[in-house]
């Protein structure tokens, strides 16, 4: 499950570098750039699921910030999520 994990976050990653500056994604997420009503620069993350769709919209600098943020923590392709044992803490805590 790692790898899956690993490759889902590496998407992510890019989904947000990429799509600061163009439209991009395949499946459940999509992510744009666009203007805003009044003008300022945005980002816009398509969220598909079989119950529903949502649309968000975030400050493109707030997402250049974050992107910044995130790859100085942890650079791309140097992800690594365990998520049977994410979800083992989970379930038992509960």
């Amino acid at each position: 499950m790692i790898l899956a994990a690993h490759a889902r976050s590496q998407a992510l990653g890019d989904l947000l570098v990429e799509g600061q500056y163009e439209p991009t994604g395949d499946g459940d997420v999509h992510v744009w750039p666009c203007l805003s009503p009044s003008g300022e620069a945005v980002v816009i993350v398509e969220l598909d699921s079989p119950s529903g769709e949502t649309l968000l919209q975030f400050p493109t600098r707030a997402i250049q910030d974050f992107v910044t943020a995130a790859l100085e923590t942890v650079p791309l392709g140097a992800e690594e999520v365990d998520v049977d044992e994410w979800l083992t803490r989970i379930l038992d805590a509960a």
